[in-house]
């Protein structure tokens, strides 16, 4: 979006989010200013600050020619960067997934970037997103806070959000886990077969109990 103006649009941000306290999100993937390197901006990326695409499948991206992560995202992860999935409509490669986890760099955040492009698929919702990590072997409880408390950490609201306590809000998503045989894409036209998969069976936000309206699923 930012064109050949990356490195102008990154020195900004990157000034703001210092001035008013709050962490850059970079997003990566698909870059056309060759001028700007991603490992210079990951350099740059400070405690908190958020890398978002990480699993893209567009470079520039995390994995290298030979199929392990860059040092620089490695370094960055080490300082207390973020990165989050941000799947989206072509934000998310089983490929780069596979060796990022090989490499044991799991994100720290899962989200679906759900929008009108996307929501017949790949993405459907944050639930089959969800389910995609666990098909790539993450634990169930690990998947289920990379959408829960730590995006709320990420963000500041801890106290208001991802956690079940007495007082707090009731901001509560009830799903469950089901087996069988389920086919799940990439952006980039690649499936891959799970045997779990989380589906939502509803919703509870201060005390009033929804039920989804529909759901996608998988393919």
């Amino acid at each position: 979006l930012v064109a050949s103006n990356a490195r102008v649009a990154f020195d900004r941000a990157h000034e703001v989010t210092a001035a008013i306290g709050k962490p850059l999100m970079l997003h990566i993937g698909g870059t056309v200013d060759s001028t700007f390197m991603l490992e210079d901006a990951l350099a740059r990326l400070r405690p908190g600050d958020i890398v978002t695409h990480s699993f893209t499948g567009w470079p520039p991206g995390i994995i290298d020619s030979t199929g392990h992560v860059i040092d620089a995202a490695v370094d960055a992860r080490k300082r207390g960067v973020l990165f989050d999935i941000g799947h989206g409509a072509g934000s998310f490669s089983f490929r780069t997934a596979e060796a990022a986890l090989a490499d044991g760099f799991a994100p720290t955040t899962v989200s679906s970037d759900l929008h009108v492009a996307n929501v017949h698929g790949p993405v459907y919702d944050l639930v089959t997103t969800l389910s995609k990590f666990l098909l790539l072997g993450l634990p169930l409880e690990e998947v289920i806070a990379m959408a829960t408390v730590r995006p709320a950490t990420a963000i500041g609201r801890a106290a208001d959000f991802g956690t079940i306590e007495v007082g707090g809000t009731a901001d509560l998503s009830l799903l469950k886990l089901v087996h069988g045989r389920f086919t799940f894409r990439d952006t980039r036209g690649e499936s891959r077969v799970g045997d779990r998969r989380l589906e939502p069976v509803g919703t509870v936000r201060a005390g009033v109990w929804s039920e989804p309206s529909r759901w996608g699923g998988t393919d």
